[in-house]
């Protein structure tokens, strides 16, 4: 019995490694779509969808999508085993619940993600709701408004926590650094840095504008990672922030790659 236990860990082990991966993949995407659009190149894709349903008109692109959608569910089930089970052991005080909180919202995040790679992968040119869908619906219910709002300061709070573990390099904690050469701690701790601050600042403006869209009860102020996009771009210099975004975006891929073979992952 005690065999067949930790078999099954080992199996979920090796999934959750997989699902590091594919999140990976996706931001080298983002990374990718995000450098196109500072260029004024292929602004037909500059969305996630968009960036998956051009994947899956490439050679092979289909497979990539069924991969990158069951890697994305291993993801998924980390983050939710994190938030339910605490297998991150981010305790039961005040910042342990807000985190095991945000995991949930990580999880949401990329089953959305998910969802559309597969859709593609199956040939379906129907898309994915976008974020104003998602919050016109909210705000029709009751307490909509309210709810919107904390999900926008979740978010924002998410980002803001994103660009302190990048400068305070906090990931370090998460690898069994042991196994790990000089050479590769100095990559990630680079990598790391580089991407988790890319990756809040996109959080922090996409957050913002949930908020204002609470405020103002207008779905039209909801901006998802494209409209992140377009807003740095609409700034003094915006192509060369972009740019850095971008190559923060794909430094975040690289660094969850790094997870894929380093991080120590406790399945309780």
């Amino acid at each position: 019995m005690a065999v067949k236990k930790q078999s099954i860990k080992s199996s979920m082990v090796t999934f959750t490694r997989f699902g590091f991966i594919s999140q990976g993949f996706v931001f080298l995407l983002m990374g990718g779509l995000a450098l196109m659009v500072a260029f004024g190149i292929n602004e037909d894709t500059e969305d996630m969808n968009g960036a998956l349903q051009s994947l899956g008109q490439i050679p092979f692109g289909q497979l990539l999508l069924w991969l990158i959608g069951f890697g994305l569910i291993a993801f998924i089930l980390l983050m939710i085993m994190k938030s339910i089970k605490d297998t991150g052991n981010a305790g039961k005080d005040k910042l342990g619940l807000m985190k095991r909180i945000g995991y949930l919202g990580i999880a949401a995040m990329y089953i959305s993600i998910a969802a559309n790679a597969f859709r593609f992968a199956m040939n379906s040119d129907q898309m994915g709701d976008s974020p104003e869908t998602w919050s016109a619906t909210l705000l029709s219910q009751p307490f909509g408004q309210w709810i919107v709002g904390i999900g926008g300061l979740a978010i924002i709070g998410g980002g803001i926590g994103q660009i302190v573990i990048g400068f305070k390099r906090s990931f370090m904690q998460l690898f069994d650094l042991h196994r790990m050469s000089v050479k590769e701690k100095k990559l990630t701790r680079s990598i790391g840095t580089f991407g988790h601050v890319a990756r809040g600042i996109v959080f922090l403006l996409m957050g913002y504008f949930v908020c204002i869209t609470a405020w103002q009860q207008d779905p039209d102020e909801t901006v998802g990672f494209d409209g992140a996009l377009a807003i740095i771009l609409q700034q003094p210099y915006g192509s060369f922030a972009l740019s850095i975004v971008a190559i923060g975006l794909a430094s975040y891929g690289l660094f969850a790659i790094v997870r894929s073979k380093y991080e120590t992952i406790s399945l309780k």
